[in-house]
């Protein structure tokens, strides 16, 4: 099998060669007359050639510098030129040079920087030059059948060749990032869709899991472990839903035994005598406490059942929490305690009345059972244009930290003998959860710095339809 180390491997060795194939190329294409040299010359070595010449005719005159030349060259069968000139292209031996040679000793003279041209196959080189006496020449110094030195290569052809590498490299590192990154990002959007709840996403027949490499066993093992995983939910949510249903029909089965003990309880507190009255007043709290939770117990099944609200309404939520802070005050009389509202004007939320009346209530009237004597519990109404939040706070004891990501779960009770004493189940919280994430919001407790604990409401924008969003509070207490 081919691996995904050696298709990298085997990229990147043909991306080398290909740049250098480039190189080799651009070289040529520029220069297409150029054989390689027979020998090289540096700058250097032409600057310091140029001077010994320029000496020796300021020493020795013009016979002495045309033995110098011929003493220098190693190649007579080939009639190189050398030349030593004036600023204005003459030569100072009194030769008749072709008027390119002078022209290209004059621009050398002119710029005081080497120039050259070719011409029949050779290089003519023309280099400043001076001798003792300071006085400004030019050197004329041929190459066989070679290329000028690396100095004497315009900038343009430089660029030009840079350019061909770096449009050369782009094209190939384009095309390696697209053949490895492709196949991810196709099995990246299929686990997109897998994570945001499509069961059913699968890298399927794509192409590239015929690739036969690394990415394509990723892309098939991606497909096992969504299969096993649509599975194993779908089991689940099975289970679920038959826990639900098993729920539900036991709940809606005990309301008539209920309703008959309640009847029969009723007949028989006619015909028993005053001490068994005790008695039968027990049998109807509990009774009547069997069929608080059997209520609560078919609301979170209900809950549970549905994916959204089954009536949509505009629900003043000022209004709304009026209503249950004035019904919760009644209970909270007993014990000393002042129920305090502050609420924005305006803010309104599309939902169910009816469930978010049970879900707030839930909460306000936890927090009056558990806040101490004497205290008061402040329901505190916020709204914006992103979001509008419903915090209810009590001073009691608070709630352990460890306990606080458990509250919302069906029967989990901080305090056992607690909760039986004051009559909780387990149950008002996490029928609240299920209210407040059923209307797209969430639910937070928290303990309060100085003692108690607040429980926080909040909804997204998205569920708000916000009307004259002005800040207006009001306190109200209600005894």
């Amino acid at each position: 099998m081919r691996t995904l180390f050696i298709r990298i491997f085997l990229w990147f060795w043909a991306a080398t060669v290909l740049l250098v194939a480039v190189l080799i190329g651009s070289v040529y294409l520029t220069e297409p007359d150029v054989t390689l040299p027979r020998w090289r010359l540096s700058h250097t070595f032409i600057q310091l050639y140029g001077h010994d010449a320029a000496a020796i005719y300021d020493n020795q005159g013009c016979s002495a510098v045309q033995a110098f030349f011929d003493r220098q060259e190693p190649f007579p069968e080939l009639d190189l030129r050398r030349n030593l000139t004036d600023t204005q292209g003459k030569d100072l031996c009194g030769e008749k040079l072709p008027a390119f040679v002078s022209d290209l000793a004059k621009r050398a003279a002119a710029t005081n920087s080497s120039k050259f041209i070719r011409e029949s196959g050779k290089t003519l080189i023309a280099a400043p030059a001076r001798g003792p006496k300071n006085l400004p020449y030019v050197l004329l110094y041929d190459l066989p059948h070679g290329r000028p030195p690396a100095y004497a290569v315009p900038l343009r052809t430089w660029l030009l060749r840079i350019l061909a590498l770096l449009v050369t490299a782009g094209i190939v590192c384009y095309g390696l990032a697209r053949y490895f990154a492709s196949p991810i990002r196709r099995l990246r959007a299929v686990a997109r869709r897998f994570a945001s709840g499509d069961l059913t996403a699968r890298v399927g027949n794509d192409p590239f899991l015929k690739r036969g490499d690394e990415v394509s066993e990723l892309g098939k093992d991606f497909d096992e472990m969504a299969r096993r995983i649509e599975g194993l939910i779908t089991r689940q949510e099975q289970l679920l839903q038959s826990q639900r249903r098993l729920l539900g029909d036991i709940s809606h089965e005990l309301r008539s035994p209920l309703t008959r003990l309640a009847l029969a309880s009723g007949l028989l507190q006619r015909r028993v005598a005053a001490d068994a009255m005790p008695l039968l007043n027990r049998i109807d709290r509990e009774s009547e406490r069997l069929n608080t939770l059997i209520g609560q117990l078919l609301t979170l099944a209900r809950l549970d059942a549905i994916p959204r609200p089954e009536v949509l309404e505009p629900v003043d939520l000022k209004q709304l929490l009026e209503d249950i802070a004035a019904d919760a005050a009644f209970e909270a009389i007993g014990r000393g305690v002042h129920i305090d509202l502050r609420a924005e004007e305006g803010c309104h939320v599309e939902g169910s009345r009816e469930l978010l009346h049970s879900a707030f209530e839930n909460v306000l009237r936890n927090a009056v059972r558990y806040t101490n004597e004497g205290t008061t519990v402040t329901v505190e109404l916020q709204c914006s244009r992103s979001s509008v939040s419903v915090t209810v706070s009590d001073c009691g004891r608070g709630v352990p930290e460890q306990d606080l990501p458990h509250v919302f779960e069906p029967f989990y009770r901080v305090a056992e003998a607690r909760d039986r004493e004051s009559g909780g189940i387990g149950l008002g919280l996490a029928i609240t959860d299920r209210t407040i994430r059923l209307h797209g919001g969430s639910v937070e407790a928290f303990n309060r710095p100085k003692g108690g604990l607040s429980v926080c409401m909040s909804f997204p924008t998205s569920r708000i339809s916000s009307m004259n969003l002005q800040p207006v509070s009001t306190a109200a207490r209600l005894e």
